[in-house]
């Protein structure tokens, strides 16, 4: 969630922070936030096809094709006992269908997926996945960048975040 944006059921004043509630204000933003990353996570760790899309794009900033190169392509780059997986699509259908369910988690991790039937006579439907790099001047994604990048000095400010989510979360239960 980025910083300044809060959900509309939130926005109206009388959900913001009451004082006969038990937790300090803040703290049911900052759970939510803590539990959407970590569905997000979970949702990437559980699909073989977000970890092939994402080693797909370490090296490339965007590729377009349909489903069925989309799928000869990470078929080409992932090993035998990977595509042979329960979850692993068997067909360019099939894999469309895992793209657009991923799509959000996707997002987050900076891999954009776009889904384009192009007009005329031979009209194909086209997927364009974009890797986009985080940028700085957000502070969510500052944060994460730079503790990726392995600064040690940015490394407690994630570290922080973290603690005061699990706080947050104690505040509420």
């Amino acid at each position: 969630m980025r910083s300044g944006r809060v959900p509309k059921a939130l926005s109206c004043p009388r959900n913001r922070g009451n004082s006969r509630l038990p937790w300090r204000a803040g703290a049911f933003l900052l759970a939510l936030e803590g539990n959407r990353e970590a569905a997000n996570a979970i949702a990437l760790e559980a699909s073989p096809v977000a970890a092939a899309i994402s080693h797909l794009m370490t090296d490339r900033k965007e590729w377009v094709g349909t489903a069925t190169e989309l799928l000869e392509a990470l078929e080409a780059r992932e090993e035998e006992k990977v595509r042979r997986l329960q979850p692993w699509p068997k067909s360019p259908r099939s894999l469309a269908d895992h793209v657009r369910r991923l799509a959000p988690n996707l997002r987050v991790t900076g891999i954009g997926v776009e889904f384009v039937k192009t007009g005329g006579k031979g009209s194909r439907r086209l997927i364009i996945l974009t890797r986009k790099d985080p940028d700085p001047s957000d502070a969510c994604d500052a944060s994460d960048a730079t503790g990726a990048a392995g600064d040690e000095g940015d490394a407690g400010v994630a570290d922080s975040r973290a603690s005061s989510i699990d706080d947050a979360l104690r505040d509420l239960f």
